[in-house]
């Protein structure tokens, strides 16, 4: 039989009609499989994490078919330890089952700095070096000494501490400071309308304290009120013919009323610019 003969005879249609059938039942079973495989049109939406405890989370994704992994480990003081901070996919997004969810946790301890070490630089340096290590200036501890001005020592919590020790962010660190000549004298700065860390540095910066704080009980509740709060009042009240012991305090009354803040921006740049006259030598 010739091949023109075989192509119009029945028995080729047939075994076409055959293999068309073949492939389709081919095709047909692919896509029936892979539906199965991927789980085609079955997904789950991403619940909301974030505040979850690890040991939370694994008990709150055993019955919801969704891994969980660990991608990063940040340090957020204001939210629980160990607790979810970001996850990925977010929430309320449509995914398959098993899917895993990439989360990041707040650290379980709390973020440390290396002390530095202040010996033997000037004050204002040594200051600008807490502040930027994330520390918090504590008191201005005069010391009688040669070199004025100078570092002599400082201490964390009544303790000396070695230049490179851990210890945690926000830490207040007192400094002692060679004073010169003992009784000598500070002309006493304008705090009108500054927050306790601004006043806490403008007198480290010149050799003095903050004493009593006080803060209205009427406007300040939380510790973030107490961080905003701005000074109305101040004792001893600002001079350039009003000065203290280097060493001395002053005490300061606080608010978040801003009507009781009676700032005088005058009179502020007059007692700045008698004191910067005063610094120099």
């Amino acid at each position: 039989m010739s091949f023109i003969q075989f192509i119009k005879s029945k028995s080729f249609f047939v075994n076409l009609g055959l293999g068309a059938l073949f492939v389709v039942v081919v095709i047909w079973g692919i896509f029936k499989y892979l539906d199965v495989f991927t789980n085609h049109g079955e997904t789950i939406t991403v619940p909301d994490l974030t505040g979850l405890t690890i040991s939370e989370l694994e008990s709150f994704l055993e019955d919801k078919e969704l891994k969980y992994a660990v991608s990063d480990s940040i340090y957020n003081s204001k939210e629980p330890k160990g607790s979810i901070l970001e996850q990925n996919p977010a929430p309320n997004t449509l995914v398959k089952s098993n899917r895993t969810i990439y989360i990041k946790i707040n650290a379980l301890g709390d973020e440390t700095v290396k002390i530095p070490n202040l010996q033997d630089l000037s004050q204002r340096l040594a200051i600008d070096k807490i502040t930027r290590s994330r520390l918090k200036l504590g008191k201005v501890i005069p010391k009688p000494s040669e070199y004025a001005g100078y570092i002599l020592g400082w201490e964390v919590n009544g303790k000396q501490i070695e230049p490179g020790t851990p210890i945690k962010i926000g830490t207040t660190v007192n400094i002692m400071v060679g004073a010169g000549q003992t009784g000598e004298l500070v002309a006493i700065p304008y705090l009108i309308n500054m927050t306790y860390d601004e006043a806490n540095q403008t007198l480290g910066n010149i050799g003095l304290n903050v004493g009593a704080a006080s803060f209205d009980s009427l406007t300040v509740f939380t510790s973030e009120d107490s961080a905003a709060a701005k000074i109305f009042k101040q004792i001893p009240y600002p001079s350039a013919y009003n000065a203290l012991n280097m060493g001395g305090v002053v005490n300061i009354w606080l608010t978040k009323d801003t009507s009781k803040v009676q700032f005088n921006k005058s009179l502020k740049d007059s007692l700045d610019k008698a004191l910067q006259e005063s610094s120099q030598p």
